[in-house]
């Protein structure tokens, strides 16, 4: 396991900060907002919760319940001005009572901490974002973007680190200029069996240049490079240059296309100092269209990419209608590569409001690749809340999550999830919240493994405008 990046990333995030927020020190101000929405605000929320729970670390075989109570505190604080806005938030969840087999004791859950800097001057921005969280692996969830590497891992905990800006430039202008960057650190501790410390980087740049008031054209490259802490210490470098454009024909329809040159290095370590070097060349392109209709939107696309994995495929056609009450959003398309057949691909979103609830759904299967293997990725999610009474709330959510490796040497997963909950106001400032939780893990070669789990509990939020 990595240690000690903390004060690295710290400095990486001073540099970037520090170069761009020069760039912007001049210009007039971005006026679109009004006063009321000028100042800070300070939010603070409390929760304390008891649950039960018959399997806390979803681990194989029979586990005594676990009785405890779980203490949340969450803190944002939001400023905004003219030409900026900042906010800072963090949080944490700390659990006391007994905990599986542990015994009597107490441990953080889970604790998180961000931060966003944006500053708007005439048609120039530049935004920051940092967001930390560490949690017990336990606790994940299929809108974590997993992997083969972390759907494996039993017990302890994980931290991911995420960081990225964007500075643009001239957006109204003939000639502008895009520049992005961005890094994510995921790292196990010593108690996370079969986890995966690795580390991702990326920086581009791209300079949008409006030949006519109906067609931008935009010369691109960019370089990311990617490293795992594992047997092979596996890396992949990938340099790129292109060009996109971009076709307004018309008040409904707009094409799009780019093509671009992909230059990729894969090392691994075959023997004790012995690295392996793969290399994968190729042009990769993208067509395209968007068309507007009076109760929504057709878009679609082909294109051809030079992966970790090899060459990959996909097509999609896609349709949005605007509903009375409400959206739906279907997706057809297919995907295959070097590695995988012709796999069918396809999404779903659908939303729909009534007096009294929401309710929505979504519905996804997409070709993934992932440090030199691709697997099958299919999310189901559907949601709804409501009120039962002026004072009573409900809501209810249930995800099924399937990864299904296109590699023997990776460990198929399925996980589903099921969440009920109710909300009663106590008062103006104090909540009743109780709830049931079901998990469900089935790993390829390994036992299946489920939890229940019921809570009640009561919550508080706070806001201060000084």
């Amino acid at each position: 396991m990595t240690s000690g990046g903390a004060g690295k990333r710290a400095g990486r995030i001073g540099l970037a900060g520090v170069v761009t927020l020069g760039l912007l020190t001049q210009g007039g101000v971005h006026a679109q907002q009004t006063d009321n929405d000028f100042g800070s605000k300070l939010t603070l929320r409390f929760s304390e919760r008891l649950i039960a729970d018959d399997n806390l670390g979803l681990t194989a075989g029979n586990q005594p319940t676990s009785v405890y109570a779980r203490t949340g505190l969450d803190l944002n604080f939001t400023t905004r001005t003219r030409t900026d806005r900042f906010s800072l938030r963090g949080g944490i969840d700390y659990d006391a009572g007994r905990l599986g087999n542990n015994g009597t004791e107490g441990r953080i859950e889970s604790r998180n901490f961000g931060l966003t800097y944006r500053r708007e001057i005439g048609d120039s921005e530049f935004e920051f974002i940092s967001n930390y969280r560490r949690n017990r692996t336990s606790n994940r969830t299929e809108v974590d973007d997993l992997t083969g590497e972390d759907l494996i891992v039993n017990g302890g905990d994980v931290a991911r680190w995420q960081n990225e800006f964007t500075l643009a430039i001239g957006q109204e202008s003939t000639v502008g200029l895009i520049l992005r960057g961005s890094r994510q650190d995921i790292e196990y501790d010593n108690n996370a069996v079969g986890g995966v410390d690795r580390t991702s980087q990326s920086l581009s740049l791209s300079v949008p240049v409006r030949v006519t008031p109906v067609a931008v054209i935009t010369p691109f490259a960019g370089l990311s490079r990617s490293e795992r802490d594992n047997a092979q210490e596996y890396t992949s470098e990938n340099h790129y240059f292109g060009v996109s454009a971009r076709l307004q024909a018309g008040e409904a329809l707009t094409w799009n296309a780019s093509i671009q040159h992909t230059d990729l290095d894969i090392r691994t370590t075959v023997a004790p100092g012995i690295r392996a070097l793969r290399e994968r060349k190729g042009v990769a392109a993208n067509l395209g269209f968007n068309m507007a209709r009076p109760n929504g939107t057709i878009s679609g696309s082909v294109s051809t990419s030079v992966q970790t994995s090899g060459r990959q495929y996909n097509a999609f056609l896609r349709r949005e209608l605007k509903l009375p009450r409400g959206s739906v959003g279907v997706q057809i398309g297919a995907g295959k590569s070097d590695t995988s057949d012709l796999s069918p691909l396809f999404g779903l979103d659908w939303t729909y409001d009534t007096r009294r609830a929401k309710f929505g759904a979504t519905v996804r299967q997409q070709l993934t690749s992932d440090a030199g293997s691709e697997s099958i990725v299919s999310v189901v999610s559907l949601k709804a809340s409501g009120d039962l009474t002026e004072t009573t709330s409900w809501s209810t959510e249930a995800s099924y999550y399937d990864y299904d490796s296109q590699s023997a040497a990776v460990t198929d997963y399925r996980r589903l999830d099921l969440e009920l909950g109710l909300t009663r106001d106590l008062t103006a400032d104090w909540e009743l919240t109780a709830g049931y939780r079901y998990r469900n893990i089935d790993r390829t070669g390994q036992a299946r493994r489920s939890s229940n789990s019921v809570y009640v509990g009561l919550q508080r939020e706070f806001s201060y405008r000084p």
